[in-house]
């Protein structure tokens, strides 16, 4: 899968997310609006695994294609992803205040790493954060062993759906499955590849898919 292609499957999913944001705050319920509300019902939290699944399998590609990547790991994928986080929560504290919404300072600061919110959606970024922060803690451990990274990780990811599970609802861990997923998927990708796609064996990815939504929905939920 090239970047390209990604982000045209990433595409389609935003906009699904924007409608399913958008649907908070307005009223649908007219006739050519229906077709949404039912993919909406359907899909809930599914419209963002795809973000997190293409999230484990690129960070993957790019460890395994540069060999420096882990380093710049906390500046290229952590601190980025952050500081345009806090941009937008500095615009909600702004707006709040302007509209004379209460907030606390506690729910300020922990705002700003996803932990609490000012009005803003939290679960993703806190998710996504800590995913990147197990992968680079992971590979720094592992000094760049592959296989015993990703085991690291895993286990770090594991880790965290038992402890958030106690704090949080489920959507703060109900999709992260799938960025590990996207991690191995990116080292076994020939493999796999050539076992489905080339020999046109789709209903081992059906029957796959099917099982995995089980798993998850058992282990996580």
């Amino acid at each position: 899968m090239s970047r390209e292609q990604t982000q045209m499957i990433n595409g389609i999913f935003i906009i699904l997310v924007f409608l399913r944001h958008f649907n908070q705050y307005v009223q649908l319920n007219a006739v050519i609006e229906v077709p949404f509300l039912y993919l909406n019902k359907i899909f809930g939290q599914l419209i963002v695994t795809t973000f997190m699944f293409y999230s484990g399998y690129g960070v993957m590609t790019s460890i395994m294609k540069e060999h420096n990547y882990v380093n710049r790991m906390p500046r290229r994928r952590i601190f980025k992803t952050m500081l345009l986080f806090d941009i937008a929560i500095c615009l909600y504290v702004v707006m709040n205040l302007c509209l004379n919404i209460e907030m606390t300072w506690k729910q300020i600061i922990l705002s700003f790493v996803g932990w609490e919110g000012v009005g803003n959606s939290t679960w993703y970024i806190l998710a996504i954060l800590m995913m990147y922060s197990f992968t680079y803690v992971g590979f720094r451990i592992s000094r760049n062993d592959l296989i015993k990274g990703l085991l690291i990780t895993t286990f770090f990811i594991a880790g965290y759906i038992l402890v958030i599970r106690k704090f949080k609802d489920s959507q703060y861990y109900n999709t992260v499955l799938c960025y590990a997923f996207g991690l191995w998927y990116a080292i076994a990708k020939k493999k796999i590849d050539s076992k489905i796609l080339y020999n046109n064996n789709w209903w081992i990815a059906w029957g796959g898919q099917r099982l995995l939504s089980q798993f998850v929905h058992t282990v996580v939920m």
